[in-house]
């Protein structure tokens, strides 16, 4: 029976010695993961703040683009009421024109109205005067080649 007892304290101590390996073995495992998690957490860490920074930077530049836009948006405005002046200062020019056409049409019409009186005093005193002037031309004409046929004759029999 004693031999049953040292057998069964043999395999007690190789228990003991088994679990205090196993728990040796666990406490490095333990230490590992621990270690690989705090290295985890640093490069997370900065991660956030790296990803932080840049964050702050891009609402900077956010920031900068939201002021020229502002900018921008008020040069707009500036320039629309630029060109709206200038719209109704065209419009008011074209309404200027217009009545200022209507206006010559109008003289325009009164003035063709007393040229008709003259146009056709000038149709009757052509008529009136053209047959005449016009046998005068001819007799003027015929006396002028009358003369040239009489001079020639007479140069001729000169020679």
């Amino acid at each position: 029976m004693l031999t049953a007892l040292y057998i069964a304290v043999i395999l007690v101590c190789l228990a003991v010695i088994f679990l205090i390996f196993n728990l040796i073995d666990a406490i490095k495992s333990f230490k590992s993961l621990s270690a690989s998690a705090q290295k985890n957490i640093q490069a997370i860490t900065a991660d956030i703040n790296e990803t932080k920074i840049r964050i702050v930077a891009s609402l900077n530049e956010l920031s900068v683009t939201q002021a020229k836009i502002n900018g921008l948006i008020d040069d707009i405005a500036e320039l629309k009421k630029d060109v709206s002046g200038s719209l109704a200062s065209i419009d008011s020019l074209a309404k200027s024109i217009e009545q200022s056409s209507e206006g010559l049409i109008k003289k325009s019409d009164v003035l063709f109205k007393m040229l008709e009186p003259v146009e056709a005093l000038t149709k009757a005193i052509y008529s009136s005067v053209s047959g005449p002037v016009s046998g005068g031309i001819s007799l003027v004409s015929a006396t002028g080649k009358a003369v040239s046929a009489f001079t020639n004759s007479l140069f001729k029999r000169k020679r």
